[in-house]
């Protein structure tokens, strides 16, 4: 059983119970299988070459080998030309190449991998990203993570921290008035385009990606780098009240879309589920020192802490024997949410359960990645079993999680998840 204020230790646990052998070992794995690759004819960071190319920069950092870092640079190249095509107002959202690339360039540059001299490439496609933004952005509720206004003003925030304030304001803006009250607390509808159909259209969805988490989380990040703000602090934590109060009203059992629609419920993982809500609630512990909301989240851990792959919402590919690893919502996803909230907590059994499932990643790649090739050439016209490299469901979010787990300085790529913790790491 999870208890509150348990034995607090170092992130070190970690490496006596989990050795970095095996790890290095799965690191160096699909490193090499990315390195040797085939280029990726799409060039997006979720499910393009941009995780690829992220995934290069993170191995070269950590093991030095420069072949990784020049690979990485060649494919930024490409994934930078690609975006002289034409483009449509929706493509500058962070799931297209031209965002993509200019996220990439700003990160390499933090890094030292790229010189300053190429924030003009990434300047341009923000300048373009703030023009693209339309009133029906604002207006009808757009605030996905990866195809809406979040995402966007993680780009331009991204860009440049001193200057981006005045072309966040709107989407601050937007969400607060898009917010709608109950006789509980806040909350938000889920964003339109995501719900396509009218069938979701009063729903409210309670992931990241496409829901209130991303927004409390992208608040509290808003919180972090300009300063506390009064009114987004009651709109935060209206919604933290909201989202307790519906918890204690539905046992802890909140379903993906807080409907009448049966759409899953209790999963694990970053996407949607218990962990993304309890992470939620310890951000906002951390943040405000709100103990109701740290309470609620260990409740919500110990559940998670007693369920099976199956319960979990893992996907389980039976003809060939292994299970969803990628780090939207398989083994890996769950792996980092227990040690984001480790971070969090410093309590010991989170440290357990992130080795739990890490150990789940490993073995499940051990079953993959030899029949990689054939499982991608059979199939590569079905749509749900995916075989990229891709940053979100394939192979590179994985590596890069992997990495985080040796070398937790290696961890920066967690802000496109909203994951990042400014001034605490």
């Amino acid at each position: 059983m999870i208890v509150e204020g348990q034995k607090r230790l170092t992130f070190n646990y970690f490496y006596k119970m989990n050795s970095t052998d095996k790890i290095e070992k799965s690191i160096k794995e699909i490193a090499q299988i990315v390195f040797e690759s085939a280029m990726d004819d799409t060039y997006g960071l979720l499910q393009g070459s941009g995780g690829s190319i992220l995934f290069l920069a993170a191995n070269y950092s950590l093991t030095g080998d420069e072949k990784f870092l020049e690979k990485s640079i060649e494919l930024l190249e490409k994934n930078i030309s690609s975006t002289t095509e034409i483009l449509f107002p929706n493509d500058f959202s962070i799931a297209f190449p031209a965002v993509s690339a200019c996220w990439i360039i700003d990160q390499f540059i933090r890094k030292d991998i790229l010189d300053e001299t190429e924030l003009v490439n990434s300047r341009i496609v923000v300048n373009h990203l703030i023009d693209s933004i339309s009133l029906d952005d604002l207006n009808l509720n757009r605030h996905d993570l990866f195809y809406g206004y979040l995402g966007k003003a993680l780009i331009i925030l991204e860009n440049d921290i001193e200057l981006s304030k005045v072309n966040i304001d709107p989407f601050i803006s937007a969400i607060k008035r898009n917010a709608k009250m109950d006789t509980i607390g806040l909350y938000w509808n889920t964003p339109y385009p995501f719900y396509k159909s009218h069938q979701y259209e009063n729903t409210i969805n309670l992931g990241i990606p496409h829901g209130s988490l991303g927004i409390v989380l992208f608040l509290l990040k808003i919180c972090s780098v300009y300063g506390r703000d009064s009114e987004l602090e009651t709109i935060i934590a209206n919604h933290i009240k909201w989202l307790i109060e519906m918890l204690k009203k539905n046992k802890n059992e909140l379903k993906h879309f807080y409907s009448i629609i049966p759409i899953g419920s209790g999963k694990l993982g970053w996407c949607y589920g218990d962990l993304a809500i309890a992470y939620t609630l310890l951000r906002y512990y951390e943040e405000f020192g709100d103990h109701e909301s740290k309470a609620v989240a260990y409740e919500l851990i110990e559940k998670s802490s007693f369920k099976s792959m199956e319960q979990a919402g893992v996907i389980y590919y039976q003809q060939y024997g292994y299970h969803d690893m990628c780090i939207c919502h398989g083994t890996t996803s769950i792996a980092y949410m227990y040690k984001k909230m480790f971070l969090i907590t410093k309590d010991q059994q989170l440290i357990e359960m992130a080795n739990k499932w890490l150990n789940s990643t490993i073995e499940n790649l051990n079953i993959y990645l030899p029949q990689i090739k054939s499982i991608a050439e059979k199939e590569k016209n079905n749509p749900l079993i995916d075989t990229s490299l891709g940053f979100l469901n394939g192979l590179s979010g994985i590596g890069l999680a992997l990495i985080s787990f040796v070398d937790p300085k290696l961890s920066d790529w967690d802000k496109l998840l909203l994951l990042d913790r400014p001034g605490r790491e």
